[in-house]
């Protein structure tokens, strides 16, 4: 059984044990950055993606928030430096992407067009309350769909952004089967094992059966969420 079948059959908790209705999330975008920008600025641009339930009474709490960069091409700064000055781990991709300034030979044999900006999936984070859902895939999925205009492709290293719930440090088995599992999650999406523990998604590829299958999932959580009101 491979990571994306494991993923499938993975048994998700029922929508009755969401604190709120999941199709009443909404999704904001923002993007900051000084008047005086700099170059490194213009290499790597970076956004945040806020989820916030709302109540009956139209009321916001958030329960979340994505982070992605998007890696541009043709400007005069560095992407490896760019990415560099923000993170390991975006110096990772960077440098599993690129040779030296320009994209890499096997960069350019897995993805249908390379020429453009890179979106970087960076950080998926949800409240606890929220987890084991399949909400994560759902939230990056339509994060990605309203930001990737002009990318050649999408990239992340799955991986655990936060210590298990004991507070303590992952063996490094323990660190490699969350991976694994995030991994697989980010699979159902589209993402597909590129190098250096890297994946892409090729924004040329169709991926409506995968956004028609995410939102059906997600309906069906509201509509178990309802029937136990």
């Amino acid at each position: 059984m491979d990571q994306l079948e494991a993923a499938r059959m993975t048994k998700r908790r029922s929508g009755a044990e969401l604190p709120s209705d999941p199709e009443m999330v909404r999704i904001s975008f923002s993007y900051e950055e000084l008047a005086q920008a700099d170059e490194a600025n213009d290499t790597l641009q970076a956004w945040r993606v806020t989820l916030s339930a709302l109540d009956e009474e139209e009321e916001e709490s958030p329960i979340g928030w994505l982070t992605l960069y998007r890696l541009c091409d043709f400007t005069n700064y560095s992407r490896v430096l760019a990415a560099d000055e923000i993170s390991g781990e975006l110096l990772r991709i960077a440098e599993a992407v690129l040779e030296g300034e320009v994209y890499s030979t096997a960069f350019e044999e897995a993805v249908e067009m390379p020429v453009g900006d890179l979106l970087i999936l960076d950080r998926v984070v949800l409240d606890r309350a929220w987890r084991g859902f399949g909400l994560g895939p759902f939230f990056a999925q339509e994060a990605i769909l309203r930001l990737e205009g002009g990318c050649c492709a999408i990239a992340c290293a799955p991986g655990p952004a936060e210590r298990p719930d004991d507070g303590l440090e992952r063996s490094q088995e323990e660190h490699d089967a969350a991976t694994a599992k995030i991994a697989a999650l980010w699979e159902t999406i589209g993402f597909e094992p590129f190098e250096k523990g890297v994946y892409l998604r090729d924004a040329a590829g169709d991926f409506g059966e995968e956004l028609q299958a995410r939102r059906s999932e997600l309906a069906q959580l509201s509509s178990e969420f309802q029937s136990a009101r």
